[in-house]
């Protein structure tokens, strides 16, 4: 048996070509894998951390997942609904309601919950429990809740409105009032009506990693079609009975 090569050029620079990016592909998922670990890591130590007054942030953007509480009073007029959030295969959406800090004046919006939408009208909505004078609340900052795709033009931000999205800028615009640029995600009793299912800090390492294993496998397969190409073997049996029979 005899191995000879068979170098053609356009077929290996594809093979080569196609290796590479693997390889280079599946380095970058990894090292991705490996900064959502360490992410993740760092959330859980600061969610063990004890709460801080949300007061004592003033203006500022305290960290992400940082634990807090608020004392203050609701402002139920401006609830307003992040709409299609289903949940366990209910349809529903987050209440949000602002509360005016009781130090400070200026105001915090509090993702409340999560609430089942109305089977026979979906335009309905139900403001929960907002008890008058001061109350407290805790839970974690969220620098933006979980978003969804935004279908055609955005609903204004008015009292009581159904939307896909709101950033507080956007509430600060509309209501006039001195909104912080952060939310208060509750995890504190929810009200009655409410339920408090929040999407967990998964820092999607396992994702990552089965991504650099496709390329991993891409690059596998690369090399072997490059040896297809380029590697032909001969029966040196076959050749000597072709011979002989000459």
């Amino acid at each position: 048996m005899r191995i000879s090569f068979r170098f053609r050029i356009i077929p290996a620079l594809i093979c080569i070509t196609l290796l590479l990016l693997g390889l280079s592909l599946a380095r970058w998922q990894w090292s991705k894998a490996n900064m959502r670990e360490e992410q993740a890591r760092q959330l859980q130590l600061r969610q063990a951390q004890a709460a801080t007054d949300a007061v004592s942030f003033g203006l500022s953007m305290p960290e992400d997942y940082t634990p807090v509480f608020a004392e203050g009073e609701w402002l139920p007029e401006w609830t307003v609904y992040l709409d299609n959030r289903p949940l366990a295969g209910i349809s529903g959406r987050i209440v949000l309601m602002p509360m005016r800090l009781k130090l400070s004046g200026k105001v915090l919006l509090v993702a409340r919950g999560w609430q089942a939408r109305d089977p026979k009208d979906r335009l309905h909505v139900t403001i929960p429990p907002a008890p008058a004078g001061p109350i407290r609340v805790s839970g974690f900052v969220r620098h933006q809740l979980d978003r969804v795709l935004q279908l055609g033009e955005a609903q204004a931000v008015t009292q009581g409105a159904l939307l896909q999205n709101l950033d507080t800028a956007s509430l600060r615009q509309a209501s006039g009032l001195p909104v912080l640029p952060w939310v208060l995600q509750q995890n504190s009793e929810p009200s009655e009506g409410l339920q408090l299912h929040w999407s967990s800090v998964g820092n999607g390492a396992e994702r990552n990693r089965a991504y650099a294993w496709q390329w991993l496998a891409l690059s596998a397969l690369s090399f072997i079609f490059f040896a297809i190409f380029t590697i032909r073997i001969h029966d040196s049996t076959i050749q000597h009975r072709k011979s002989g029979s000459e």
